[in-house]
């Protein structure tokens, strides 16, 4: 089992058991006082947030993309409610049912039920509340909307972190070929396809500049296995993968570049009617400035000195140095590399 799989299911444990929990006492309370009806429910609850974390994983993003929030709200509530009834009766019949005939007979007694009813109901709330989360992460991010919720930044505080900048190259003569609404299209797909990468390798989107998509990793998170880099190649592989799609609905296909660098910021809440998390530090500095001479190198990806020496020693990149670059506004220096895959790369390392 591969490090991206088991992460995504301890990552799920304990919401799962909640769920479980809450449908368990919702059934035990509701529907009939008895033990063996509260671990029923806890089972269907596990069960439906299993199906729903699928559905919201693998199938959500790409079902409603590009459709209004009302309609996203329907689809959202209409799955969610087919989930509940499909686990519901499909309980019933492993504890009552004795041979496939009876599957007929209690599926108009479930129907004919209240039990039905007050699934709808238990749907339409479940439903509620996963809209309502799925809404507010989608607007500002599942990290930092637990950060705001938990007030981790309430006070400033230090951290060391890694960023990457990311940016499509040539993207005014994009969208002069373009015309400005069709090049927005393509940044809203071009994002999308690499928000995948960026989830998988734990980077957190900090801000979208314009046609830039700003990525940071806390340094511990950023470091292992090697995370942030991956991100790097995981959507270089994700674009590439698309091309065709691309060229068949804007008739190119985008190319970026990115640079990547860590060192310590101040992080802390900033805003008052809307809030967000803001970092500040010569980091981001440092990092539009590396990224800056992408272009003065031809290299599509260049990391700093001080990113290279955080990373364990490994053989799956290539680092090979290019120049050592002055920083603006200070008297200081940092080498620059370019980074590579070797052949013993793979995705899921």
């Amino acid at each position: 089992m591969n490090y991206i799989v088991r992460s995504y299911i301890l990552k799920n444990i304990f919401p799962a058991l909640i769920a479980g929990l809450a449908t368990g006492a919702f059934n035990f309370y509701f529907i009939q006082s008895e033990r063996i009806a509260f671990f029923a429910g806890m089972a269907m609850g596990i069960l439906i947030f299993i199906s729903l974390f699928a559905y919201s994983t693998f199938i959500h993003k790409k079902l409603v993309r590009n459709v209004p929030i009302y309609l996203d709200v329907l689809i959202n509530t209409f799955v969610i409610i087919i989930t509940i009834l499909f686990w519901a009766f499909l309980l019933l019949l492993i504890l009552n049912a004795k041979s496939w005939s009876d599957i007929l007979p209690y599926l108009k007694l479930f129907f004919n039920s209240q039990g039905v009813a007050i699934g709808v109901t238990y749907g339409i709330i479940v439903s509620f509340l996963f809209n309502l989360f799925i809404s507010v992460q989608e607007i500002i991010g599942s990290r930092t909307m637990a950060a705001l919720f938990l007030g981790i930044y309430s006070q400033p505080r230090e951290e060391k972190r890694i960023f990457m900048f990311l940016d499509i190259k040539s993207s005014t003569t994009l969208a002069e070929q373009l015309g400005n609404k069709q090049f927005l299209n393509m940044l809203n797909d071009f994002f999308f396809f690499a928000s995948e990468g960026i989830s998988q390798t734990k980077g957190s989107i900090y801000k979208y500049v314009g046609d830039e998509i700003i990525v940071s990793w806390p340094v511990k998170k950023g470091v292992k296995n090697a995370n942030a880099l991956r991100c790097f190649f995981m959507i270089d592989e994700a674009i590439n993968r698309k091309k065709s799609y691309f060229l068949k609905k804007y008739g190119t296909a985008p190319d970026f570049k990115a640079a990547m660098h860590a060192g310590k910021v101040v992080a802390g809440e900033i805003g008052f009617k809307k809030k967000e998390i803001t970092f500040l530090g010569d980091v981001l500095n440092t990092t539009a400035r590396i990224e800056g001479v992408c272009n003065e190198f031809n290299k599509r990806f260049l990391v700093s000195y001080e990113l290279k020496k955080l990373l364990n020693p490994t053989d799956l990149f290539v680092f090979q140095e290019v120049d050592e670059i002055n920083l603006r506004g200070k008297q200081t220096t940092t080498k620059i590399f370019t980074v590579s895959l070797s052949g013993t790369y793979n995705k899921n390392n």
